[in-house]
């Protein structure tokens, strides 16, 4: 089922969709590691080649991390507490960092730099785990709340 799919899947149990909505963008885009997975697997002629994509990848990142932060210091239908700052903004942010360093150290000392793009690949997939967790926990609380409203 695609997000529009589960969006009005969302929208019969009383979710409000354009939360659903994005959750489960800002959720895809957070769990990509098998970009760099492809990318370390490739038969390169030289480091420096999958180092500029790693690169790329560990910047994009970092700006999409910032722009998070932006869109969550604006909203105005919740306030983020200290595990919402640490899990959507300072622990992807060190990520796409370490990543990014990685990806420059990667021609001249690829052991170490492997192992810093595989802590930072396994970092992503411990967020992208918790951060699922805290929406379907979320959706199941925002369900809860209106049937009881409904109910009384």
């Amino acid at each position: 089922m695609d997000i529009e799919g589960r969006i009005q899947y969302a929208r019969g149990w009383g979710v409000v969709p354009e939360h659903l909505a994005k959750l489960l963008r800002h959720h895809r885009l957070r769990c990509g590691g098998a970009d760099r997975i492809a990318v370390l697997s490739a038969p390169w002629q030289a480091l420096w080649n999958a180092g500029l994509l790693l690169g790329l990848s560990g910047l994009g990142g970092m700006i999409y991390v910032v722009i998070v932060l932006r869109r969550a210091r604006r909203q105005t239908d919740y306030q983020p507490v200290l595990e919402d700052w640490l899990w959507h903004t300072v622990f992807p942010l060190v990520s796409y960092t370490a990543l990014l360093v990685a990806a420059i150290l990667l021609p001249g000392h690829p052991a170490p730099a492997l192992f810093v793009i595989a802590a930072a690949t396994v970092l992503l997939l411990f967020i992208g785990i918790h951060n699922a967790w805290d929406n379907v926990v979320y959706i199941a609380f925002e369900l809860s709340r209106s049937q009881n409203k409904s109910q009384d």
